[in-house]
């Protein structure tokens, strides 16, 4: 699988800058204010091949949120994003049988659509859980925010669209409530918790299901061969992605050292801590960040004891599972349950 690097230019969801680069403009500032720090201009947002790292796309989002003080631009930005912004994979999307399909094609086109965060699936009883991680390493507070605000408005926006209506759903964020609450019930509904330890969305799988009126899988296959983005082609990726979706599938009963990951990789030790670093991360915060995660979704989810979760997790005893877990959360395991007790 081709991964790619913080700082290499690529071919990304041009369409992300252009509608965010224009909606800045009608707040009145000039694009090129928006785009400085970047090595391109606004005239060059118009080339076919046009090519930007995913450091400068950071840039243009933090230009964007100290230059034009609105709390509406990421949402707008992800409700402007579908049907209207993909081109022929918004045609894929429109003829998708289920909502399930359409999740599927997120994830093998997330190049195509959104290259910074990337999905993980878990499943309980009737439910399909979303967790969201980042797939470039460390990011700021506010930059997290905005791509969890546009990409939830993005996903939710075409659910309404297909069904009609706005499904029940559940959201948790990891960051504190903001202070323009109102433009989260407006664009992603109501059932929204902050300050979570998690960022996941809920679905019941009835609606996962449920298939859609006006779709046609004829029109899917030719919308997709139209736009040249078929299955046989290269799938690239994050290289923090990479990296994590390696702890993550073998965690369980598998051997996840940074010894190991690097001959995965086909590399030493030292490259892949040196390029961990470049974005801004490292091998053991990606191991506890996943170890976090599925320890919280294991214990919340699925009501698992500290005993199954510390032996899934391969720590040595329940002791040092509790350590860790302090560590991460600043919480014992029962004072993080009794807690969202308390929540839910």
């Amino acid at each position: 699988m081709k991964t790619f690097e913080r700082q290499d230019e690529i071919v990304l969801c041009r369409q992300f800058v252009v509608v965010l680069v224009d909606l800045a403009k009608q707040s009145g500032l000039h694009p090129d204010k928006i785009l400085k720090g970047t090595r391109c201009f606004y005239q060059d947002l118009e080339q076919a091949n046009l090519t930007i790292s995913t450091a400068e796309y950071l840039t243009i989002i933090d230009n964007t949120l100290r230059l034009t003080n609105r709390d509406d631009l990421s949402f707008i930005l992800g409700r402007k994003y579908f049907p209207s912004q993909l081109g022929q994979l918004s045609q894929a999307f429109l003829n998708c049988k289920n909502l399930l399909e359409m999740l599927k094609l997120c994830q093998l086109f997330q190049l195509q659509i959104f290259p910074f965060l990337y999905i993980e699936v878990a499943k309980t009883d009737n439910k399909t859980h979303l967790l969201f991680n980042s797939a470039i390493g460390e990011i700021s507070t506010s930059q997290q925010t905005f791509l969890y605000e546009f990409v939830l408005s993005a996903m939710i926006g075409a659910i309404k669209y297909r069904f009609g209506e706005l499904i029940p759903m559940t959201i948790k964020l990891p960051y504190k409530q903001v202070d323009y609450i109102e433009q989260y019930h407006v664009h992603i509904g109501n059932k929204v918790s902050f300050d979570q330890q998690l960022a996941m969305l809920t679905i019941e799988d009835k609606y996962l299901t449920q298939t859609l009126q006006d779709c046609s899988q004829s029109l899917k296959k030719i919308a997709l061969q139209d736009a040249r983005i078929i299955r046989k082609e290269k799938y690239m990726i994050g290289f923090v992605q990479a990296v994590s979706q390696f702890i993550s599938t073998r965690l369980i009963n598998h051997d996840v050292s940074l010894e190991r990951c690097a001959v995965h990789f086909a590399m030493s030790p030292a490259t892949l801590k040196r390029k961990l670093a470049q974005h801004k991360t490292s091998y053991q915060i990606l191991l506890d960040k996943i170890r976090c995660q599925q320890a919280i979704f294991a214990m919340m989810e699925h009501q698992y004891n500290n005993e199954y979760i510390a032996h899934r997790l391969q720590f040595n005893d329940v002791t040092n599972f509790r350590r860790a877990f302090k560590r991460w959360t600043g919480m014992t395991p029962s004072a993080f349950r009794a807690s969202s007790a308390v929540l839910s």
